[in-house]
């Protein structure tokens, strides 16, 4: 159900293509093969079914996907032919209706002949109703290339084609920046007529959405374009009747444009309906009236807008009565894709339910009276929607006009409402903290009226519409706090460590730690050692200390807590946890990393008991272990199904649109990255892209951080230039990061060349790495200059300079060490070893004796020593070991390499390619002639290998293998 659902989605959107963007269109389309071919088969019938018997057995399948289907497309034509079906009678009646027996044109015979002042290039275009060409005339001292639509319909008396030129002179007057400008209208001498319009360039606009990957935000930007221009031509009385995607187009430059306005009908200024009822209509699109003998009214085009807003929503056309949100959820769960760019199922889900169900709904009204009055009625709803405000759409309700305040005020009152919350949450913890009633009653009323007394100025302010900023409103209560004589200590220090929690979450570290430090002195001074509030406040302090960085001045208050026997039979909760996490830290910063991973384990299992193992907090817990197993040696196959466990509990609890989801989704990539699962990492990093490139982190270095890594598994994968990772990373860096910010701005650099190198661009890296290289000199940083002196030593290795490639590579080995990204050191060990086999003579400085060995015994000892990345260290070894004779040794290697590489990356990648020509070289001297054409053959079947193969990096093995002449030709 799935694919069939599929192919008929896709054929329906190629068949609104004209014929010359519909081979494009399917070649970018990413389909197996068989779906290839049977989607060309389709189209092949769509085509060939329509031509007469004899024109059939002309027709042969000129597209070589189609040869498999050849005889099934030929078994179909002939059912075809000799079949009388309903639909197929009934079509030729109504053509047979609607036509003439001496039409002008019944195929392609129009082409080369003239219309009026045009002569018809090539046809463009067929339906029921006409056919459009590409035309051409001459003006002053070039020419005029227009589509000129022929209508299927002829007009023979005068009083028609009176009407007909005046319903053309109106049309001319209709001038709209997105409106294909009408050329000239005109009746031949057969009485058929013409219509010149605006040739337009461009894509139907839910094509074009899909290929820019518009999110849902931008795609009603474009629908409120439409509305206006079709706005506008209903103002000049002017109905299209026809509106769809295919009379929709975009063009490169973005710009929309409405087609096709020549087949609409004037609106009588008296009556209010159209001249002439029309048959030309789309099923689908077209409004229940344009079926029966109704006045034809501007609610036409509203019921198409509305059709057409539903597709660009939801990828699918709406069904009577049905909300987008209903179709959306039909459609996925038969196997539909959603539109490329939108977010995710659940999160799209929640967009259309509400106002935008509603506005479709009321835009496909079946009574025209219960439409929009206007098609611009429709876009200032759309654009209410936008804005956060109350749509006309939706039955009045006072609670759905404050919820519409509130997500319009949604920073100001989220700000208020996140404290208040965790002020509740402290009351009820206040409350049951107590040891006797009346005493805890007292305590939790004077802590009430304190509260209520902190946030009286939001009342006032929200009159005024000037609300007190949270920062303030806390400032001022933090200031009362020590003024205020009718607090007790308890409730004091309660107050203390509420507020210091707060200003944590609010980054005002100073002031937490201060309050943190209050806190704790008054319960030292007035509670019993044991009490678990004094203890509350003990840990807090050290917590606040180390979050400061002030690890020194934290280390002796922590010691002090995990020295006390029984500690954890006195604190429970969010105490003990706050206390195993800041252990845990304790511990890493002393390199201590299995003590490390046993506080959090500790804190885990304290989250699970306290809120349960499927809570959001435990995937807090579930995402603090993982961190702390990457530290740790031995565990990366844990800290993946860790990191998993926790992206999912989140992704169960706030969607794929929430940060925390996507914050944990991006850890689990990093580190299925790290352990060269490259495919899943960039898979997941996707999903997250429509949360990465939201506000706010669309201004936020993160946005930067995560484009870096999408731009580095592109490299790795081999992914095509289409991919726009890259590009994408260089826009956000320019736009987001600082210039002093070194470490992000050098690293982006790096990153860059390393892509752009490896697509073969060797001139841009070494102006990057320029630039970057003055970043990183006064920085004394030895991995970010290590990183340049690599880069370095890759461009001499292009430019043939192999003294200053040994050098570079030597200072890169040296200014690495053992850091991530420990990549590049061993690259740069490999590549260093293979510069000086291959140039003896060098100074022992850059090329010591034991460079191969040295490469070789670092390179085996990884963990991961065969990760994708490391597919260039495994080629220099193996040219190493070809360059001294070792054959059997190099193809080992190779094979190895490629075993374990091919199926994270893609075959164009170029070390893929690189290990790929050198086995075949290997297999060749060791006279296994069929391996070695089978591996050139790989290469030599890639798409577009004759651009691949001119990479530099591929030029020497190419050379060898034209110069072995035992197994014949092996490479082109």
């Amino acid at each position: 159900m799935a694919t069939e659902t599929l192919l008929r989605r896709y054929f329906e959107e190629l068949l609104q293509l004209p014929p010359e963007l519909r081979h494009a269109r399917m070649a970018a389309l990413e389909l197996h093969q068989d779906l290839r071919q049977r989607l060309a088969a389709m189209l092949g019938f769509d085509e060939l079914a329509t031509n007469s018997t004899q024109a059939r057995e002309a027709a042969t399948p000129g597209d070589a996907v189609l040869e498999s289907k050849g005889a099934t497309l030929k078994s179909m034509l002939i059912q075809d032919a000799q079949g009388s079906s309903p639909v197929r009678m009934d079509a030729a009646r109504v053509r047979n209706a609607f036509g003439d027996d001496d039409d002008e044109f019944g195929d392609h015979s129009l082409v080369g002949t003239e219309i009026g002042s045009f002569q018809l290039i090539d046809l463009i275009g067929q339906g029921g109703s006409s056919a459009v060409f590409r035309a051409v005339r001459a003006a002053g001292d070039g020419s005029q290339i227009v589509a000129l639509k022929v209508l299927r319909t002829g007009l023979y008396s005068a009083s028609a084609q009176r009407r007909f030129r005046r319903e053309q002179a109106i049309l001319a007057k209709l001038t709209h920046p997105n409106i294909a400008s009408f050329v000239e209208g005109g009746i031949s001498s057969a009485g058929i007529p013409y219509i010149a319009m605006e040739l337009v360039d461009g894509l139907p606009i839910n094509v074009a959405a899909d290929d820019r990957g518009l999110n849902i935000r931008q795609r009603l930007r474009w629908f409120c374009v439409l509305c206006r221009a079709i706005e506008s031509a209903h103002a000049s009385l002017v109905v299209h009747m026809d509106l769809k995607p295919s009379n929709l187009f975009v063009t490169r430059d973005g710009d929309l444009k409405v087609l096709d306005f020549g087949i609409a009908k004037l609106v009588d200024r008296e009556s209010g309906a159209s001249h002439t009822q029309s048959m030309a209509l789309t099923p689908g699109y077209a409004a229940p009236e344009q079926y029966r003998s109704e006045p034809l009214t501007t609610a036409i085009d509203v019921y198409a807008l509305g059709v057409v807003l539903t597709e660009l929503l939801t990828g699918q056309k709406g069904a009577s009565g049905m909300k987008p949100s209903a179709l959306l959820n039909q459609a996925v769960s038969a196997g539909a894709p959603l539109p490329r760019g939108m977010a995710s199922r659940s999160i799209l889900m929640r967009q259309l339910r509400g106002d935008l169900d509603d506005i479709v709904l009321r835009a496909v009204a079946d009574e025209p009276r219960l439409r929009y009055r206007t098609a611009g009625a429709l876009a200032d709803d759309v654009e209410r929607y936008l804005a956060g405000e109350p749509v006309r759409a939706h039955p009045p309700s006072r609670w759905y006009r404050a919820r519409k305040f509130v997500v319009r005020h949604r920073l100001g009152l989220a700000a208020i409402s996140v404290p208040i919350a965790l002020i509740l949450i402290s009351l009820v913890v206040v409350v049951w903290q107590a040891r006797g009633i009346q005493r805890e009653a007292r305590r939790a009323n004077i802590t009430r009226d304190f509260l209520e007394e902190m946030f009286a100025p939001i009342e006032a302010g929200m009159i005024n519409d000037e609300q007190a900023s949270v920062r303030d409103l806390l400032s001022t209560a933090t200031k009362n706090l020590g003024a205020n004589a009718e607090l007790d200590d308890t409730a004091r220090i309660d107050l203390q460590l509420l507020f210091s929690r707060l200003q944590e979450r609010m980054n005002n570290s100073d002031q937490a730690q201060t309050l943190a430090s209050q806190a704790a002195s008054l319960a030292s001074a007035k509670l019993a050692v044991d009490d678990p509030l004094r203890l509350d406040a003990e840990i807090s302090h050290a917590y606040t200390l180390f979050e400061l960085g002030k690890e020194k001045d934290a280390a002796p208050l922590f010691d002090a807590l995990a020295a006390r026997d029984g500690l954890e039979h006195l604190v429970h909760g969010p105490p003990l946890i706050r206390l195993y996490d800041g252990l845990a830290g304790m511990a890493e910063a002393r390199n201590d990393h299995e003590a490390d991973v046993d506080f959090e384990r500790k804190a885990l299992a304290e989250r699970i008991a306290i809120y349960g193992g499927e809570s959001a907090k435990a995937a807090t817990g579930y995402g603090n272990l993982a961190a702390s197993l990457g530290g740790a040696s031995g565990h990366l196959d844990e800290v993946i199904d860790t990191y998993d466990h926790a992206y999912r509990i989140f992704l169960a609890k706030f969607g794929q649109g929430s940060f925390f989801t996507a914050a944990s989704r991006r850890n689990l990539s990093l580190y299925q990255h790290i352990a060269g699962r490259l495919r899943a990492a960039r898979d997941g990093l996707i999903m997250i892209a429509p949360v990465i490139d939201a506000p706010p982190n669309d201004e936020r270095e993160l946005n930067v951080i995560y484009w870096q890594a999408r731009c580095q598994l592109a490299r790795e994968i081999g992914t095509s230039a289409s991919d726009g990772a890259c590009d994408r990373l260089m826009f956000s860096a320019k736009r987001i990061v600082r210039a002093d910010n070194v470490a992000l701005n050098a690293s982006t650099l790096r990153i860059r060349a390393e892509w752009d190198i490896d697509q073969g661009n060797f001139d841009d890296p070494r102006r990057n790495v320029e630039r970057a290289r003055r970043m990183v000199a006064e920085s004394g940083n030895g991995v970010w200059i290590g990183g340049q002196e690599y880069l370095s030593g890759l461009l001499d290795v292009e430019s043939g300079d192999a003294v200053g490639a040994a050098g570079h590579f030597s200072d890169a080995v040296q200014n690495l060490g053992h850091y991530f990204p420990e990549h590049m050191r061993m690259n740069a060990l490999s590549l260093r070893a293979m510069v000086c086999a291959q140039h003896a003579g060098m100074s022992r400085d850059v090329c010591p004796a034991d460079a191969a060995s040295l490469a070789q015994g670092e390179l085996d000892a990884q963990a991961l020593p065969w990760h994708p990345r490391l597919l260039s260290a495994h080629v220099a070894l193996a040219r190493i070991d070809l360059h001294g004779g070792n054959v059997a040794s190099a193809a080992t290697r190779l094979r190895n390499a490629i075993a374990h590489t091919r199926d994270e990356v893609d075959p164009r990648q170029i070390h893929l390619v690189e290990a790929r020509l050198w086995l075949a070289v290997a297999e060749a001297q060791l006279g296994n002639c069929d391996s070695a054409k089978a591996q050139a053959a790989l290469v030599v079947a890639l798409p577009d290998q004759e651009a691949l193969l001119k990479h530099p990096l591929l030029s020497i093995a190419r050379s060898r293998l034209r110069g072995i002449s035992a197994c014949g030709a092996i490479a082109q």
